[in-house]
């Protein structure tokens, strides 16, 4: 927990941001991130890591900080400058799936970095009921067989917002909003498109942040 992170600001002419781990979870606790089984969608702990499954096409599901019963009493929802990092593996063909952040309540607003097995990549933001993509790219095919490892950088509050995305320490899509999202949540999230159905498991996850943001 000793680590630092620097990612430069937006316009910031070099300036760094040094971020430090905030909240890690491997998902063994089985307290605090939501859990929902339904005809849907379901969510919630398996076997030490966190599942999400929907069913029906054009859906999606979101899993946020804004935790219920976690074992620390501790709720994450007004982070700003922070780097999500997450194992991710799809249980199946189809679906995108990544991490969420500045998520407001009740997900009204948030960025989103997803991917797919066939290289989709995607970085949009959701606000006024309008998914609107920032960024939309091909990157690389991803094992089934294996764990991913995202990283998805949201960096720069109170004006232009920068968001980076990685697959396996690899950026694969950058993009900036000039009219920058108000800090909020962090989040897991799986979106079916045009499936039917889409299933993904997620482990190891390492938010940084500044540690004023936690409260």
């Amino acid at each position: 927990l000793g680590a630092l992170v620097n990612i430069v600001r937006p316009g910031g002419g070099g300036a760094s941001v040094g971020l430090v781990p905030i909240y890690t979870d491997n998902f063994d606790a089985g307290s605090g991130w939501y859990e929902h089984n339904g005809d849907a969608a379901t969510l919630g702990y398996d076997a030490g890591r966190y599942r999400i499954s929907i069913s029906g096409s054009q859906q999606q599901a979101i899993s946020d900080s804004s935790f219920r019963g976690s074992t620390d009493g501790t709720s994450y929802t007004h982070l700003g400058d922070v780097s999500i990092n997450v194992s991710a593996m799809s249980a199946s063909e189809s679906g995108l799936f990544g991490v969420t952040c500045r998520q407001s309540s009740g997900a009204a607003s948030y960025y989103e970095g997803l991917v797919g097995h066939d290289g989709t990549v995607r970085i949009a933001r959701y606000s006024d009921h309008r998914l609107r993509p920032l960024a939309q790219t091909r990157g690389p095919e991803l094992n089934r067989e294996t764990f991913t490892r995202l990283r998805l950088d949201c960096i720069g509050t109170g004006g232009p917002t920068r968001l980076r995305l990685y697959v396996d320490n690899r950026q694969v899509a950058d993009a900036t909003d000039e009219d920058g999202l108000a800090k909020g949540s962090i989040g897991v999230s799986l979106a079916t498109g045009s499936a039917d159905r889409a299933e993904v498991l997620f482990d190891d996850l390492v938010v940084f942040g500044h540690r004023a943001d936690r409260l």
